[in-house]
């Protein structure tokens, strides 16, 4: 890629194109610069390489336009040279090579004059063919007026356009339909959508695997070209979707989570204190009840049942909605009663800060997460042999019915000796 070609501007990558040829100018302006939207070099390299692919495309045109040759192999014309106005009207000024006409409505267009050239090179169909050098003020001014060669217009980048003017994807989205949509264009040699199929739609999940894209990742970006090419096929600029039903499973994905030991149980136990208090409070009730992340975010306040302290979880799911006493090692750390939410920032955010809490001393290993935290409560209650129903009264597992939720459930007095069983 050329030096000049593609900068940084307050951080953001830019690819800047400038001609100095007098045709390219014409066709394309002296300079023209594109944000990539992008901070990152290496992605800012990929974004750019259409562009570039086409800047090349251009200098190589203007190149050979200017080295050119034609040899005259037969004469014969189609129109007398000079100026000739036709039986019907029309109007046609001709040289020994093109002749220009000027139809009844004004509009002008050119024909070949009966002469035959050879051309040493095959021009672009931007270049047009040349123009002769003609000092008949007639002909100047007819070859001013005559038409301008049209420029070539991209149908995929149309299809974006149309995807972008129908969805208004927020930014992030747009940059990943970007990324997705430059990538499938490398990896086919920019092939049209309307020459593609499945097996180029799979070139670009191969090319983003190969970055080690996770499969829910490719799929998102999957998502974006299924997108604006089915807006092409109901608005009938493309007659099929190349992107229709490519999926990756991600399950695939799925690392095994491993349940914490007793002995990393025993290292974060020892060090809770460095903690931040919300985050020790976070550990310590998902490490004694087996809630899910977002599941003390639930709570509100404390409610009383014969003596026991208990308080409502899972209701954002009738399968997991239920009622469970609060564990007496939680208690002993935290004996103040719950009157309004546990924690002040999101589950999101806490879960991060646990996740970062726990990373620090020592435990890096990924298949230890936050939820192994729930792993481990559950293979303690199967290790006490307690009851799979008492188990999934505790953890809130998909047999629990709406009617258990509001008050059929077991009593406090059943899940309490099972539930402090779980320890910390």
């Amino acid at each position: 890629m050329q030096r000049d070609l593609i900068y940084q501007r307050n951080g953001i990558w830019t690819v800047k194109l400038q001609y100095t040829d007098d045709w390219l100018i014409e066709q394309y302006g002296r300079k023209r610069e594109i944000s990539l939207r992008t901070r990152n070099k290496a992605e800012a390299q990929m974004l750019a390489i259409p562009y570039v692919v086409e800047h090349r495309r251009r200098l190589l045109a203007a190149e050979q336009r200017r080295k050119r040759k034609a040899t005259l192999v037969n004469s014969g014309f189609l129109y007398p040279i000079g100026r000739t106005v036709l039986p019907d009207g029309r109007t046609v000024m001709a040289d020994e090579h093109i002749a220009w006409i000027k139809d009844l409505d004004g509009s002008m267009r050119e024909v070949r004059n009966g002469v035959s050239l050879v051309s040493s090179y095959e021009p672009d169909a931007d270049a047009g063919p040349p123009l002769p050098g003609i000092g008949s003020p007639d002909m100047a001014h007819f070859v001013a007026a005559a038409p301008k060669p049209a420029k070539k217009i991209d149908p995929d980048q149309v299809i974006f356009d149309d995807w972008v003017k129908e969805r208004k994807p927020e930014k992030y989205i747009f940059n990943e339909a970007i990324k997705a949509f430059a990538l499938f264009k490398t990896v086919n040699d920019n092939m049209f959508f309307q020459d593609a199929y499945r097996p180029d739609a799979m070139k670009l999940v191969a090319a983003l695997q190969g970055q080690g894209v996770k499969n829910a990742t490719i799929n998102k970006h999957l998502s974006h070209m299924k997108s604006m090419c089915g807006i092409a096929v109901l608005n009938g600029k493309l007659k099929h979707n190349p992107f229709a039903r490519v999926a990756l499973d991600p399950k695939e994905d799925a690392l095994v989570r491993d349940p914490f030991s007793e002995e990393q149980m025993s290292l974060v136990r020892a060090n809770l204190h460095h903690f931040d208090p919300e985050v020790a409070k976070l550990w310590t009730l998902l490490a004694t009840t087996g809630m899910r992340l977002s599941e003390p975010w639930d709570i509100q306040r404390e409610h009383l049942e014969r003596g026991i302290r208990k308080v409502r979880v899972g209701t954002k799911t009738e399968s997991s909605d239920r009622w469970i006493p609060l564990p007496q090692d939680f208690l002993e750390r935290y004996p103040e009663k719950i009157d309004g939410p546990l924690f002040t920032k999101s589950s999101r955010t806490m879960g991060k800060d646990l996740l970062k809490a726990f990373r620090a001393l020592g435990l890096k290993d990924k298949k230890l997460v936050n939820h192994s935290l729930r792993h481990r409560a559950k293979d303690r209650l199967r290790a006490e042999e307690c009851p799979e129903d008492i188990q999934e009264w505790i953890c809130g597992h998909e047999e629990i019915t709406a009617a258990d939720g509001y008050g059929k459930g077991p009593p406090m007095t059943v899940l309490k000796p099972w539930i402090d069983l779980i320890g910390y």
